[in-house]
């Protein structure tokens, strides 16, 4: 099976966006980023199959 694995990257620093996406990719993953909660939700395209990783405390997500 050749399917890649689809990762949704969610965190508020940018640095640490950039440096999970080169991470992941070069294990062969494809790679969505958001910034925020909100742009996860409706920006990104997200299936059943995408796994996402996260900081929990994000300062858009806290009300």
């Amino acid at each position: 099976m050749n399917d890649k694995v689809r990762i949704l990257v969610v965190d508020d620093e940018d640095v640490v966006r950039r440096c999970y996406v080169r991470t992941l990719a070069s294990e062969r993953c494809v790679v969505e980023t958001a910034s925020n909660g909100f742009e996860a939700l409706h920006g990104c395209k997200i299936s059943a199959s995408m796994s996402c990783c996260s900081t929990c405390a994000c300062p858009a997500w806290v009300a």
